[in-house]
């Protein structure tokens, strides 16, 4: 049985697996858009119109869906050669500190992209060829990277609970 502080940590691993597998099929898809335009080009010199601007909005999309399973399972760049060998005290305190760094630049970061998406929706911003709004595609963004920030929540708690951590034991 899941005790009932965890179950939140749980509800959050899950929605970002979903959150992945949807990004995973909007990448498919913009495989699957730049193929058949490519064989339109080539078969009959008349590409899918609008395409570059259906992927780029996928693509985007795409990218930040990743990035809560990313967060979640620590898969980006620590460099630690010097903290490893001031002990597994200082090693796990700069831990946790970097980790709540992280999150508040997420922070930031939703708040910056909360503000752009409805810029973007107040000034009626659109794709060239297509006319597509851009907002809900940035306010897209934003709730993922919200979603991001608490994923790094989780994160951070993970390294306060675990009193053991030592270097390179993640």
């Amino acid at each position: 049985m899941i005790r009932a502080s965890r179950r939140p940590e749980r509800a959050i691993e899950s929605l970002a697996m979903v959150l992945a597998s949807v990004g995973a099929l909007a990448l498919m898809a913009v495989v699957g858009l730049t193929v058949a335009n490519a064989v339109l080009r080539s078969l009959f010199a008349s590409p899918v119109m609008g395409s570059d601007e259906i992927a780029m909005l996928l693509s985007l999309f795409a990218v930040v869906a990743f990035l809560p399973v990313s967060f979640l399972d620590e898969h980006h760049l620590e460099i630690d050669m010097v903290m490893r060998h001031l002990g597994g005290r200082i090693y796990r305190l700069a831990g946790i500190a970097t980790a709540f760094l992280v999150a508040v630049f997420l922070a930031a970061m939703t708040w910056q992209l909360t503000l752009y998406a409805a810029n973007t929706q107040r000034v009626g911003d659109a794709t060239w060829f297509l006319m597509l709004k851009t907002w809900p595609w940035w306010a897209a963004v934003a709730a993922i990277l919200a979603f991001t920030f608490l994923a790094q929540v989780v994160v951070v708690l993970r390294r306060v609970r675990s009193p053991d951590l030592e270097a390179g034991e993640r």
